[in-house]
């Protein structure tokens, strides 16, 4: 195809038409071709996130809305809609566009979310496919969870395990290595742990615990989470690295790749702050959450990891560990 937007015929045909929406005129009103605004009527309050994929693989349309939407869920809001960008590279056939339009929508309408606009461009500027998606959200002012809320004493739960979507992403990327070293029945059971990383679930059953502090993990791991969320809220951290989940395909992966699961993208892993976290555990395993106490907040300026070897303190969020086998 050529380089800049698409024209109208491809983009109506490969695109617009993937995105299926009702569009009665009452809750939303997509753009399209000639119309660049899209409409949200009568939601009240939005959120709005923007998250963009660009490690490769074959399913960055699915982690580009998830990502999107975990960070809606763990901002207190309800995902309802969507806006894509879709950029790729000179000499991109027009199936693999259809197929990230297609992965794009089947993905938001997963979530109750609609695909209301966006952008699809061929460039030289690219050198492999981008996707970027806005997500909004609709929130209640008089209710919303934010990580500036956690305070000292609150203990700090997580939810399943870290480094999930990592772990998916370099099992289909790095496939043909990882199974001459390991079995295929492992690594393909690791290429479905993307299937894990919706943090919906476990954000309702904090928010209907009274939960009013919430961070989904992504890029720089459950470290960078950690400390992203202690630096939002102005408090220290004493975390236990042994009560840290991880999945031992997780540690095989990225023993063979010579990466640290801990820092490696762990969309799937909700932190959140309790005032009793073993009560939120039980709530959570009722629903078939797993979840762990891994820590608390505390009113030191300190964010400590406490190892067997003694004590060492978190840094600020690193490159993704991800982007280190590029």
């Amino acid at each position: 195809m050529d380089i800049g937007k698409l024209s109208g015929r491809i983009l109506k045909r490969s695109v617009l038409r993937q995105f299926h929406n009702d569009d009665d005129g009452k809750a939303a009103k997509s753009a399209g071709v000639g119309n660049d605004c899209a409409f949200l009527y009568g939601v009240g309050d939005v959120a709005v996130n923007t998250q963009t994929v660009c490690f490769g693989g074959s399913r960055q349309g699915y982690y580009a809305v998830m990502h999107a939407v975990n960070h809606l869920a763990a901002a207190g809001a309800v995902p309802l809609a969507a806006e894509d960008t879709l950029l790729f590279p000179e000499g991109t056939e027009e199936e693999e566009v259809k197929a990230a339009a297609v992965q794009v929508n089947e993905t938001c309408r997963s979530c109750g979310v609609k695909v209301i606009g966006g952008h699809t461009e061929i460039s030289r500027d690219v050198k492999a496919a981008v996707i970027s998606v806005t997500g909004f959200g609709q929130t209640d002012r008089s209710f919303s969870t934010d990580k500036a809320l956690m305070r000292p004493g609150q203990e700090i739960v997580m939810s399943k395990w870290i480094g999930l979507e990592g772990t998916a992403v370099l099992a289909d990327i790095r496939n043909k290595r990882l199974k001459e070293r390991y079995p295929s029945k492992m690594i393909d059971g690791a290429a479905g742990f993307g299937g894990l990383i919706s943090v919906l679930p476990e954000a309702a059953g904090a928010i209907k615990s009274g939960v009013c502090a919430m961070h989904a993990a992504s890029q720089g791991g459950i470290f960078g989470a950690l400390w992203e969320m202690a630096e939002a809220a102005g408090t220290g951290l004493e975390i236990d690295f042994k009560q840290i989940p991880v999945k031992q395909e997780t540690v095989e992966i990225c023993e063979e790749l010579d990466l640290n699961p801990y820092r490696l993208l762990s969309g799937g892993a909700l932190l959140m702050a309790a005032d009793d976290g073993a009560e939120l555990v039980r709530e959570l395993g009722a629903e078939g959450i797993p979840a762990t106490v891994i820590g608390c907040a505390t009113d030191s300026n300190d964010r400590v990891l406490v190892t067997e070897g003694g004590r060492r303190f978190l840094e600020p969020v690193n490159p993704e560990e991800l982007f280190r086998i590029r």
